[in-house]
């Protein structure tokens, strides 16, 4: 009997936007390290288990529009193959993007089969604060053992701060989240227990100083205010919110906070080994602008992404390649701000895909970015069912 709502689902989509963050703070805190690349195993380990929840709690059905999901990660697999056929030699970096792609992609298939054939619009939002409570735990205890060894910035443990101050933001886009969604259901009690967690989650992206993070977490920041409060609420909230900035600069005074906050003056956001890193990014699109040199590729020619996904894209798949993937992330956009009505899980992909581009924007690598390739091929997968 095909599931109306399944916790078994919500955890395995849970478990593959958000596991890795959890693991990789929690090993820190032991004092253990994991590379990147073993990061495919967690997603392996998903894999397997959306297959045995297929094969026992649900008669698997496709449709023709899930075809589209599976030729776009075809397409991807293929242009990956070709520029390592092109370059004909084993370049570690693009084989560990290219591993984390695969089982990426696979685990998302998986999971939009057993969505589709669920028919679930909704998410468990019990399930989403336990996890987001829990994790944001392990990211306070993170940030509180860098700061009484020293600072995260300088911590020669080989984490970097930016993915502390990722995971943070990304787990305040969640509290952001369910504190609309107990709005909406008239739930005082668990809404206003939002709040304090909120701020919590920001002064650890703050103190993280990762300026990336701390942009995601303003854009979250305003698009809640926004949907929330409306303008008004919006423009009322703004001397609130340099109100807690003047704080911040001064009772929590760090080397993390004052990177964070060069967001407003001083730097801002010029980083002189992205820039380096982007620009040799576009002299390699120049030498190939219509069709790129194919996705990877970047790893080969300037030894490692260029931490912003438009010069990445235009490096691998060209002017024309560019275009046409805007698009394909433009219209999940129209999609979920559509849709926003029909049922949690929309909402929540809303959330996650502007985790996901902001992040690539600044420093993740697209075409391995789960937050961004989950939220696009549910869009592409699925039709708009009611809300229940």
């Amino acid at each position: 009997m095909p599931l109306k709502h399944s916790l078994l689902v919500d955890v395995l989509v849970l478990l593959l936007l958000f596991s890795a963050s959890i693991l990789n703070s929690f090993l820190y805190i032991v004092g253990k390290e994991i590379e990147s690349g073993q990061l495919s195993v967690i997603y392996f380990i998903v894999f397997i288990l959306s297959v045995l929840f297929a094969i026992f709690r649900i008669k698997v059905k496709t449709t023709k529009r899930f075809l589209l999901v599976i030729s776009l990660f075809l397409l991807i697999a293929i242009s990956f193959i070709l520029t390592y056929v092109r370059f004909a030699i084993i370049n570690d970096a693009f084989f560990s993007e290219f591993k984390l792609f695969a089982v990426t992609s696979l685990t998302i298939l998986m999971l939009d089969i057993i969505l589709i054939n669920s028919g679930c619009t909704s998410i468990n939002l019990r399930l989403i604060t336990f996890f987001n409570l829990i994790s944001t735990i392990i990211l306070f205890m993170f940030i509180m053992k860098s700061l009484s060894q020293s600072n995260l910035i300088h911590d020669e443990s080989g984490f970097l701060y930016q993915n502390v101050s990722y995971y943070s933001s990304f787990f305040l886009g969640l509290s952001f989240f369910l504190s609309y969604e107990f709005k909406r259901d008239h739930n005082l009690i668990s809404y206003y227990f939002m709040f304090p967690l909120m701020l919590v989650q920001f002064y650890i992206c703050i103190q993280s100083g990762g300026r990336g993070g701390c942009v995601l977490a303003f854009v979250l920041m305003l698009y809640y205010l926004f949907v929330s409060y409306g303008l008004k609420g919006f423009l009322i909230s703004i001397p609130f919110t340099f109100l807690v900035l003047f704080i911040f600069s001064h009772y929590f005074s760090s080397v993390g906070v004052e990177r964070s906050l060069s967001l407003f003056g001083g730097e801002g956001l010029i980083d002189e080994n992205r820039e380096l890193l982007r620009a040799s990014a576009l002299l390699c699109f120049e030498d190939s602008p219509f069709f790129g040199k194919g996705i990877g590729s970047v790893f080969y020619l300037i030894g490692t992404y260029s931490h912003n996904f438009v010069t990445d894209m235009l490096c691998e798949i060209g002017f024309l390649g560019t275009i046409l993937f805007s698009f394909v992330l433009f219209f999940p956009f129209l999609f979920f701000y559509r849709y926003f009505n029909l049922g949690s899980l929309y909402r929540f992909c809303f959330i996650i895909l502007i985790c996901g581009l902001v992040k690539c924007f600044f420093s993740g690598y697209i075409w391995v970015e789960q937050f961004v390739l989950f939220p696009v091929s549910l869009f592409l997968s699925q039709r708009p069912k009611k809300s229940l």
